[in-house]
C-alpha cells in the first residue's frame, strides 16, 4: 500500500539478455507509469562484465524516482514488472536475466537513509 511519505529511491537497473538498450528504457517506463511514482533522474548506461554462468555483457544503469509506495511494496512492483518483461524465477545469482530492479538506496523525504 502506499504510504503519504514520499520516499526517494535509486533503483539499479541491469540486463543482458536481448536488446539490452530497449529492456532498460522500457523497465524505466514501466516504473515512471506506476502510481504516485516520479522518474527524477536517468544514469548513463554502462556495460559490465558477466558474472557467473551468465555469458552475454550487462547493460547497467540506475534511475532515481520519488513514490509514495513504501521499499517493500515497491519490491513487489518490482517484481511485477520483472515478470511482465518475462522474467523467470531461477535459483542461480549471476545468471542471464532480461531485466534486474534492485533497490540499494532508499529514503524517507526529509531523514537519514534507511534499508
Amino acid at each position: 500500500m502506499a504510504s503519504a511519505i514520499v520516499h526517494q529511491v535509486y533503483i539499479g537497473i541491469g540486463t543482458n539478455v536481448g536488446n539490452k538498450r530497449e529492456n532498460f528504457f522500457d523497465a524505466v517506463n514501466r516504473l515512471a507509469k506506476l502510481p504516485d511514482t516520479r522518474v527524477i533522474k536517468e544514469s548513463s548506461l554502462y556495460e559490465s562484465e558477466p558474472l557467473g554462468d551468465a555469458k552475454d555483457w550487462y547493460v547497467n544503469g540506475a534511475v532515481e524516482i520519488e513514490t509514495k509506495f513504501k521499499p517493500d511494496m515497491l519490491l513487489k512492483k518490482f517484481k511485477n514488472i520483472e515478470r511482465a518483461m518475462g522474467r523467470k524465477k531461477v535459483k542461480k545469482r549471476w545468471g542471464a536475466r532480461i531485466i534486474d530492479l534492485d533497490i540499494p538506496r532508499c529514503r524517507r523525504a526529509n531523514s537519514s537513509y534507511f534499508p
